[in-house]
């Protein structure tokens, strides 16, 4: 789920409209909630909710129990060919290119370059894109790698980072030391908060926000 919000500019919530299923899942430790509120972290802006279940009101196919929930069209999105994925952040990516992915310090030419099946000259910063590659396993480049220009300042592994992290549920105190498994966009990996700077507490019933150094 991770590894496609991260990449995505609108995400599909599917909920169910069955009696006491819309209840919890929208509750405080609800799976809708939490969805919703980590497609928000991984800066999804656009929701488009799906009714479920539409058959299990009370009574079945209540108009008053769907219109409870807001509706929108929903599409579905083909796959694409076996081709590493992601979103440009700065300068371009074309056909021909020799780049490197980091941390694993694979090279490699850029055979062509994709989107929604179209071949492009080019791809811009913000864009979505899948590039076909040449003499690479794809056992060699995982989730979260990093591709940039060879040639031109290519990405290097970082011994660390800092990092402002949406706490979504968590039964304990979190304190310096804590290695949890980060999931930053689409990498899934073990970590280390070697430091906590600040907090930022937010109250969702009137959004008011609390620093604390």
């Amino acid at each position: 789920m991770i590894t496609g919000t991260a990449q995505a500019d609108c995400a599909v919530l599917t909920v169910a409209a069955g009696v006491g299923e819309l209840e919890a899942g929208v509750s405080k430790n609800g799976q809708t909630c939490e969805h919703a509120l980590l497609a928000y972290t991984l800066r999804v802006k656009q929701l488009i909710v799906g009714v479920n279940k539409v058959d299990s009101t009370e009574p079945p196919y209540s108009q008053k129990r769907y219109e409870e929930i807001i509706k929108e069209d929903v599409y579905k999105i083909g796959g694409i060919d076996m081709a590493p994925v992601g979103c440009g952040q700065t300068g371009v990516l074309k056909p021909g290119m020799v780049v490197t992915f980091a941390p694993v310090n694979v090279t490699i030419e850029v055979k062509s370059v994709e989107m929604h099946h179209e071949a492009l000259s080019e791809a811009i910063p913000g864009e979505n894109v899948g590039f076909n590659v040449k003499n690479v396993s794809v056992k060699d480049v995982h989730h979260g790698n990093v591709a940039g220009d060879s040639k031109n300042d290519p990405p290097m592994e970082a011994a660390g980072f800092t990092a402002q992290v949406t706490i979504l549920n968590h039964p304990g105190q979190i304190r310096a030391g804590y290695a949890p498994v980060l999931d930053c966009h689409t990498a899934h990996i073990a970590s280390k908060f070697a430091e906590l700077k600040e907090k930022i507490v937010v109250m969702a019933k009137n959004w008011k926000m609390a620093l604390n150094s």
